[in-house]
């Protein structure tokens, strides 16, 4: 009996077609038990399957039983037509188990026939199978039966294929997959039987289907095998006799009976035939290969150590069983590495890649065959790689250990390894680098080597090159220096590191990385830095170094060992912390620090830090101005404690400037110290926010340029007094008006009167009241300023008395026009600044104007308002003259009550338009005459002839009256100045002489005669000159007119000039 399927080994032509049945499934597990038992019970119903595993082969026969007649042959049973396979008669399925199988399935197994005890398993080297809709059990093997039973249903639902073809025309179909779902729903069919009543009718819960079972051609026959449960339960067991039969039936080529019988003996029946069929084998090999499957078959059954044999090539027995019994493979893999090996098995032998294969993961016959083919490596070697591998591969696959390993030189695992486990390089890169090592290792091995790579970026051999082969380092030295490119390289490469740990000296990573890593720096710059460390250090590490140089600018880099050179020659013992503390604080220009630091030596490290910290340097300058400041304490303040230069920083630079606190310092002098400049400047600040050092130095070098040798203790007043009023220049601009002039306490003075009356002037305005007086006047001391500021109060601002001394000029002194101020003030509740400004305007530039006006405001001594006496004064200026004022004090210094100014105005302005000053002085002489008395003497009527004689009323004929006159009050009213009365006021007011005792009757009686000689005419209003006076009548004669003339006349006033003077006394 024999089959076709694939795998097979090559088949004498006799037996085309045909293969033992031993060869068709797995034969390890009757190689376990030598006797299998003879029968089960037919009831039995256990279903514990779970060590069995279905449809395989035949299992190799131990101490066979000879063979007995009874027993069917084999090979015509197989022959035989189907229809032979399943004879009639069958019985049904148990009612449980049919029961569980359709109620699992849901297709009808009423049409299922089970055959008990039937020979046909034996045929097939079986227990059991099923063909259709039938099921063959041998002797004993009811126990199948829910196996088998499931099987139908399987066939049923078309889902059985053929995989294996026998001898003649029998399909079987050996699917592991459908082997063990038979198992597991045989199992639960089983149980699900039990549940249900033993004699009751199986319960129909839903339709079942109705498949046909029989399919084109014959249909699949499903088997357990005899294998398959390690047992032979055959009919008959035997030794020697059952060899024989089968010797008889099969006739191996190439075998004598007593080669059949070894290999029987050695394998097992079964196995022993299925190894005599082995094609191309001789004996002694075959039987090797037959006693080593029979001593362990590892798991594989017959045909699977055939198929290997076949594989390898005839007489390969060693290294078939190597291959066969390698732990843990599955027969396919074996199979893989048995054609890798044949293919091309470099220089190891077959035992040898077995025993590669036992080392790496299981069915890795890649990894085995790459590795077995390493050019003149021994096992020696390569078994210890591929243990490597197995352990750790890291991430290269077998092939890329092998190509490494192969280009390290023979039979050297270990640093093969060492080398093919640095992680996530490729094996290119590994390649390089390994090149690299056998070429110059420097004193490291491949680990090293490794670990280096490791700790870089990956797939870079030329920069782990590089670093491994540092020359006079030690290991320690490259792998710290590795792990710091590794961490940070900073955009260079190892070539460039590797230049800068040959100049700061061996093993100096920490030194070496600190400098390849800074920041924004170039190799040359790195190597140049490196240099500079190289040639002396100053105590301090290169991480130092770097830490204090690595942010500093580009151009102040250079100046790193100048800076360390002054730190240690001025301050020896400083710290590193220190010497970082003061890098920092000078913004690391150390070319500038290293000036400054000379003239430090005052103080200390820590101290010259915090000055730097005030000044603030954000430049090259800043850090450059601190040495002169320095410079200038130190000549002007020796001995200043570190603090108060601080302070004068903290108010001196708040713009930066470091110089200009230097300014400070130098215009001082060391009149003041350092604190006292600091408390100066500060107070300032305090008081004027706005305030820089450039102004405070231009105030403080003004003032010393003013007044040598003046202390801040005697400016500090005035800036507390002047800052809420004024800038610091401005403050300056009073110190020049002040012009040296007066000492700088006489200021303050003066300032506290303008602040007593004015607290909000303007210190502009105070400078321009001193340089306008100064302007007009350069002779005046701030003492009379500041009085005339005083004498002003509050009734005038500082620019008001500005303009009071603008208008006063140069025509008179300060001391005068604060007497005038003073005068005027105290005679008039009125007066105001701008107003006694009005007074000196009325008068105009006249030297000594204000002596002048000061005597007329005594004079006038209050009468009136000032602004009566400022347009008075401007009459008298326009009428006559700013020199003849003083013409107006007898007549304003007498009767005040009616001598007003307004009143003298008044009389200026009647003034004729020429000899204004003649004509006012006359009439200031006659004003004291009018006695303002309106009852004069009365005469009665007289009557006048025609030739102007009076008439004498007793006589016997006194002459006819022509004239007569009875107004004699009236001619002394208009004429006289006793009896001047202003209502009676004419174009023309002559006066006679004397006060008023006028006779104007014996004036009349001289005049009329006259008069009349001169036509005066009594019938019609006319006047005619008579002698001294001119004589007028009416046109009824009477005489209504006397009035002195020419030169008789004492004063002829006008019609203005008569209303003025009445005003007057």
């Amino acid at each position: 009996m024999a089959f076709a399927p694939k795998h097979t080994a090559p088949m004498p032509p006799e037996r085309a077609g045909h293969r033992p049945v031993s060869q068709l499934r797995n034969t390890a597990r009757l190689a376990a038990g030598e006797h299998a038992p003879a029968s089960d019970t037919v009831g039995q119903a256990s279903t514990a399957m779970g060590d069995y595993r279905y449809g395989g082969g035949i299992a190799p026969l131990r101490a066979a039983a000879p063979l007995t007649p009874a027993m069917p042959t084999i090979e015509p049973a197989l022959q035989a037509p189907r229809a032979t396979l399943g004879p009639a008669g069958g019985r049904r399925l148990p009612r449980p188990l049919r029961h569980g199988i359709e109620h699992l399935s849901g297709i009808a197994m009423d049409d299922v026939e089970v055959h008990y005890d039937s020979p046909e398993p034996a045929r097939l080297g079986a227990l059991a199978y099923a063909q259709g809709a039938e099921v063959h059990l041998a002797p004993g093997q009811a126990r199948h039966l829910p196996h088998e039973a499931w099987h139908v249903v399987q066939q049923k639902q078309g889902r059985v294929a053929g995989t294996l073809q026998l001898k003649g025309s029998i399909t079987l179909n050996d699917d592991a997959t459908l082997e063990r779902e038979a198992d597991v729903m045989g199992r639960r069919a089983a149980a699900q039987g039990r549940l249900a009543a033993p004699d009751g009718p199986v319960p129909a819960e839903h339709p079942l289907d109705r498949p046909s079972s029989s399919q084109t051609g014959h249909p699949v026959i499903q088997r357990y095998g005899i294998e398959d449960v390690g047992l032979l339960e055959a009919a008959i067991t035997g030794g020697l006799g059952a060899v024989y039969a089968l010797y008889r039936y099969y006739r191996p080529p190439g075998r004598s009976l007593a080669d059949l019988y070894r290999l029987v003996t050695a394998a097992g029946r079964q196995a022993g035939l299925a190894f005599a069929y082995l094609a191309r084998w001789d004996n002694p090999n075959t039987l090797q290969l037959a006693r080593a499957f029979g001593t362990d078959a590892n798991g594989l059954t017959a045909n699977q150590w055939i198929e290997v044999a076949n594989d390898l090539g005839p007489n390969m027995a060693a290294a078939t069983i190597e291959f066969c019994r390698i732990p843990r493979w599955t027969h396919a893999a074996i199979r893989r590495l048995a054609a890798d090996f044949v293919t091309d098995h470099g220089v190891l032998s077959g035992p040898q890649w077995a025993q590669l294969a036992a080392l790496v993961r299981d069915d890795e016959h890649a990894t085995v065959s790459r590795f077995a083919r390493i050019a003149n490596w021994t096992l020696a070697g390569i078994a210890p790689l591929a243990q490597a591998y197995t352990a750790r591969p890291g991430t290269l696959d077998a092939s890329q250990w092998a190509t490494v390993a192969a280009g390290n030189g023979a039979d050297q695992p270990l640093i093969a390894t060492a080398f093919c486990r640095i992680p996530n390089w490729t094996e290119r890169s590994i390649g390089t680098l390994v090149t690299a090592f056998r070429a110059n290792r420097n004193h490291l091995d491949a680990d090293q080597w490794a670990t280096v790579a490791g700790l870089m970026r990956n797939n870079y051999p030329n920069d782990a090159k590089r670093l491994c082969q540092l020359a006079g380092w030690t290991w320690q030295g490259i792998v710290q220096l590795a792990r710091e490119f590794g961490r940070n390289r900073n955009l260079l490469n190892a070539e460039s590191w590797c230049e800068v740990a040959s100049r700061v000296g061996a093993d100096q990573a920490a030194t070496t990385a600190a400098l390849c890593q800074l920041e924004n720096w170039g190799k040359d710059d790195i190597d140049a830095l490196a240099r500079l460390f190289r040639t002396n250090a100053y105590g301090l590490t290169g991480r130092h170094w770097a830490s204090l140089v690595g942010p500093a600018p580009i151009s102040a880099r250079a100046g790193i060992a100048s800076f360390l050179s002054e730190v240690r020659a001025v301050h020896a013992s400083a710290t590193y912390r220190e010497i970082e503390a003061l890098a920092q604080e000078g913004e690391r220009r150390f070319g500038p620090l290293a000036a400054v630091l000379p003239h430090s030596r005052a103080y200390t490290i820590v101290e010259l830090t915090q000055i730097l910290e005030f000044a603030e340097p954000h430049n090259d300058g800043a850090v450059n101005a601190v040495g002169p400041l320095l410079q200038a304490i130190a000549q002007h303040n020796d001995n200043t404690d570190a603090k108060h230069v601080q302070e004068l920083l903290a108010v001196a630079v708040r713009d930066g400037q470091v110089r200009q606190a230097t300014a400070l310092v130098n215009t001082v002098a060391g009149r003041d110290s350092i604190q006292e400049l600091a408390t100066f400047v500060r107070s300032v600040q305090v008081r004027r926010s706005d305030t820089n050092a450039v102004e405070i130095n231009a105030l403080l070098v003004r003032v010393q340029a003013l007044h040598a040798g003046t202390r801040l203790a005697t400016l500090q007043p005035l800036i507390n007094a002047l800052a809420g009023n004024g800038t610091i220049p401005e403050i300056t601009g009073l110190f020049n008006a002040l012009a040296g002039r007066d000492p700088v306490a006489h200021l303050l003075p003066f300032v506290n009167s303008v602040r007593e009356f004015h607290g909000d002037t303007a210190v502009a305005d105070m400078s321009t009241l001193l340089l306008r007086v100064q302007h007009h006047r350069p002779a005046t001391r701030i003492r009379d300023t500041r009085l005339l500021v005083h004498r002003v109060g509050n009734h005038g601002t500082v620019g008001e008395i500005t303009q009071l001394v603008d208008a006063v000029a140069a025509a008179d002194s300060i001391p005068r026009l604060t007497s005038l101020v003073e005068q005027t003030i105290a005679r008039y509740a009125d007066a105001t600044v701008t107003r006694i400004r009005e007074l000196v305007e009325a008068v105009g530039n006249l030297n000594g104007v204000c002596a002048g006006l000061s005597r007329f405001v005594t004079a006038i001594d209050g009468n009136e308002t000032l602004p009566a006496v400022t347009a008075m004064v401007a009459t008298a200026v326009a009428q006559l003259g700013a020199d003849h004022l003083d013409a107006l004090l007898p007549i304003l210094s007498r009767a005040r009550e009616h001598n007003t100014p307004s009143n003298v105005r008044e009389l200026l302005l009647a003034l004729p338009a020429i000899d204004k000053l003649t004509r006012f002085q006359d009439i200031d002489l006659r004003i004291p005459r009018f006695g303002h008395n309106n009852s004069p003497p009365d005469s009665g009527l007289i009557n006048y002839d025609a030739a102007g004689a009076a008439i004498d009323e007793d006589a016997d004929a006194p002459a006819p009256t022509v004239f007569h006159c009875d107004a004699w009050q009236y001619f002394l009213k208009r004429h006289s100045y006793r009896y001047f009365n202003i209502a009676l006021v004419d174009l023309r007011n002559s006066m006679w002489h004397g006060l008023g005792d006028v006779d104007v009757v014996a004036e009349l009686a001289d005049s009329l005669p006259i008069a009349i000689g001169n036509h005066l005419q009594a019938d019609r209003e006319n006047r005619a000159a008579g002698g001294d006076n001119e004589v007028g009548a009416k046109n009824d004669g009477a005489i209504a007119h006397l009035m002195p003339l020419g030169a008789y006349a004492d004063f002829t006033f006008s019609f203005r000039e008569a209303h003025a003077v009445w005003n007057l006394r």
